[in-house]
């Protein structure tokens, strides 16, 4: 599982992050930005994918241990963020990124709970529930 979140982690971090920087005139700040909202969306699905998952197990508010499928989920949290943010580069600024980011990881990690925990989707890619929650956000 450590192989699969360091090939993530990368294409997330680096991957997307220089993708970005294709516009001169951006460059450093689609590189800044793709940092600090991997930082923050990462942070945000970790806490929500916990508070869904409590949800899940019938309201017993327990804490979450932190394992790489936290660690994973939260890294495709981010993605979600990163994905939209290719039509926001160079037109918004931080505040309004992070309560994109805000908005746009809740409803990816409503997704998760309604389509892994509740209808029980089986999806190793992770697909439908990455796909739904872009679309939910482009809303």
């Amino acid at each position: 599982m450590f192989e699969y979140y360091t090939n993530i982690a990368m294409m997330v971090l680096f991957g997307v992050g220089f993708l970005y920087t294709f516009m001169k005139k951006y460059a450093y700040s689609a590189l800044g930005y793709t940092l600090f909202l991997v930082a923050w969306a990462f942070e945000l699905t970790i806490l929500w994918t916990v508070l869904w998952d409590n949800v899940n197990a019938g309201g017993t508010w327990a804490k979450g241990n932190l394992t790489i499928a936290y660690l994973i989920q939260g890294l495709y949290g981010s993605m979600t963020i990163l994905i939209s943010f290719g039509a926001f580069v160079g037109k918004v600024g931080p505040f309004r990124l992070a309560l994109i980011c805000f908005v746009e990881v809740f409803f990816y990690v409503l997704n998760y709970y309604i389509c892994i925990l509740v209808l029980e989707y089986v999806s190793l890619s992770r697909s439908l529930s990455l796909s739904l929650s872009l679309f939910c956000g482009s809303l």
